[in-house]
């Protein structure tokens, strides 16, 4: 399965400095969804597509891996593993 929307998902919510914890609360649903988004485990729907745009400030274009001026930014295992122990 293509992840591009995880990935999208998951540098919006590291670069606006939230966890997923956060994002979750936010958004109504659950740190484990947010993690399923973002590994790709699971699509979000369109009603949370939106919400998720509102509250991270991006574009759903953004997140959906469709606007060329935001892109993921490839990690190492270790910066990744600095961020999720954050």
């Amino acid at each position: 399965m293509d992840n591009n929307i995880g990935e999208c998902l998951r540098e919006a919510r590291i670069r606006s400095g939230m966890p997923q914890t956060d994002l979750a609360i936010r958004c109504g649903v659950s740190k484990e969804t947010v993690g399923r988004w973002e590994r790709g485990d699971r699509t979000p729907r369109a009603s949370d597509l939106i919400v998720l745009s509102r509250v991270l400030g991006l574009s759903s274009d953004a997140l959906l891996g469709l606007d060329p001026d935001f892109t993921p930014k490839k990690r190492s295992r270790v910066e990744r593993l600095r961020i999720v122990t954050r």
